[in-house]
């Protein structure tokens, strides 16, 4: 992996320098770090970019279809407000 690709994250795992790959994985898996990233902001926000690259031409205007009726029960209740306040 080329170094530009790499990230510095919090997550540590207690391995030393030149340690074989199996005891990398091992203390990978039982410091639960694959988890622990998915849980984190970073990775829930990857996950949402990659459901979004998987959707279909359907699904993504149904996706439209949902966010214009959001946008419109919004603004009726933005204008309901502004009348109720002027």
């Amino acid at each position: 992996m080329p170094y530009k690709h790499l990230q510095l994250t919090t997550i540590k795992i207690p391995v030393k320098r030149g340690s074989k790959p199996s005891i990398v994985k091992r203390h990978f898996e039982n410091e639960k770090v694959a988890e622990t990233f998915a849980s984190s902001a970073w990775g829930k926000k990857l996950e949402v970019r990659n459901k979004r690259a998987a959707l279909s031409d359907y699904d993504r205007f149904k996706v439209m279809v949902l966010r214009k009726k959001r946008s419109s029960l919004l603004n009726k209740e933005f204008k309901s407000l502004k009348k109720a306040e002027a």
